[in-house]
């Protein structure tokens, strides 16, 4: 059971992020960026076993931050091409809720703990509709039985979701009175891996899944009204044949939503109830910072694919000289870029004033065919002012 919540609770996790909408069409700029809290609040049932999870699960509001435009092809559907605004973002996750098993009668408290999220977002610069997102999860999975809480299993996703056409939540410009019709395919697609025993021994399971969805809601303006501290459109979306809805609040300060929930979701086929799926803005930055952004074309790799690593560096002040740093991690092992060895190295240069230099090569391959696997490798990126060597 644990198993298929784990990826039930993923797929679920639906992105409503950045389908924004203005007075007239906004521009983004590398280093804008949005602090956005998810929150999920779900009943998952097996159709076969009748064993069923009740959870709610936050991340940390981690900072969406756009570094650049690119030209991106969707690999579903008609594999259409975009400019886009990338985004990346990462951060933590935690669920709580109870999980009722044919193990035992009563329902068991359950926790998702020490959980990670990271991933990117596509959004169409002509529209400022969503184009793609993905997302990679891993997890610790606890439970509340024989009178104490044990860890009794992990899980990892990969989970991936295009839209066709863009998924467009409101249309440039925007005034109140505004009406429109949407039909979109989505594509949801990925893999997820579960290791886990409650009791019954160890358990291991991975798989991929690839679905499409066609959706078809009509939006309406309906006022403008305060949300926090932001003057905001009203923006609702219903279907004749779903019961719940989805609000959007649309910000032209911020230059994207305020907030978007979705209530009431049925999938019946599959045993879940989304009661209240909703993305809300904690804080958000417009103006250009000063650092460095790593990029990775993805985040999982097999045999044959295109590994492509990229770094944004941004320099919002006056002309100034960094020490440019870039490690790989695996598992504590540190090996230092550019010459990928245990010594430590790094590159000095100069950033001119309010200056972005944007999707630099770092290294570009084709994923090798080896054996085995490996997970929990990461980058880390610094700069260093070259003179005080203090932290740029």
């Amino acid at each position: 059971m644990i198993k298929r919540i784990c990826f039930l609770v993923v797929v679920l996790w639906v992105s409503f992020s950045f389908c924004s909408a203005a007075d007239e069409l906004p521009v983004w700029q590398p280093g804008f960026s949005w602090d956005i809290q998810t929150h999920l609040d779900f009943r998952a049932e097996d159709p076969d076993s009748g064993d069923s999870i009740d959870m709610i699960i936050d991340d940390d509001a981690p900072a969406y931050t756009c570094v650049g435009t690119e030209s991106r092809s969707l690999s579903k559907g008609s594999a259409l091409t975009y400019n886009v605004y990338k985004l990346t973002y990462n951060g933590t996750v935690f669920g709580s809720g109870t999980a009722d098993v044919s193990l035992t009668e009563v329902k068991i408290p359950v926790e998702l703990r020490n959980g990670t999220i990271s991933g990117e977002v596509w959004v169409d610069t002509d529209t400022l509709g969503t184009v793609f997102t993905s997302r990679f999860i891993t997890g610790e999975l606890w439970a509340y039985y024989l009178f104490s809480w044990q860890q009794v299993g992990t899980a990892e996703i990969a989970l991936s979701e295009e839209y066709e056409p863009v998924r467009d939540l409101v249309n440039f410009p925007i005034s109140v009175g505004n009406t429109w019709n949407q039909a979109m395919t989505q594509y949801t697609f990925g893999r997820y891996v579960a290791d886990f025993d409650v009791g019954s021994g160890p358990q291991h399971q991975e798989n991929t899944f690839d679905n499409s969805t066609v959706l078809n809601l009509e939006y309406n303006v309906i006022t403008q009204e305060n949300y926090k501290n932001w003057q905001t459109y009203r923006i609702e979306g219903t279907d004749p044949g779903w019961d719940g809805m989805l609000l959007a609040r649309y910000s032209n300060e911020v230059r994207n939503m305020a907030l978007v929930k979705i209530t009431n979701v049925e999938l019946p086929d599959d045993g879940i109830l989304i009661r209240d799926l909703t993305q809300d803005l904690h804080d958000y930055s417009l103006s250009t910072t000063s650092g460095i952004i790593l990029n990775m074309n993805d985040t999982t790799f097999s045999a044959g694919e295109d590994f492509v690593f990229t770094k944004t560096v941004m320099n919002a002040g006056s002309a100034v000289a960094v020490d440019e740093y870039i490690l790989l991690d695996i598992h504590n092992n540190y090996w230092y870029w550019p010459d990928w060895t245990q010594s430590p190295s790094y590159r000095s240069r100069n950033l001119a004033e309010a200056t972005i230099y944007s999707n630099e090569d770092v290294m570009t391959f084709v994923w090798p065919d080896v054996d085995g696997s490996a997970a929990g490798i990461k980058f880390w990126g610094a700069l260093l002012n070259s003179q005080s060597q203090e932290l740029f």
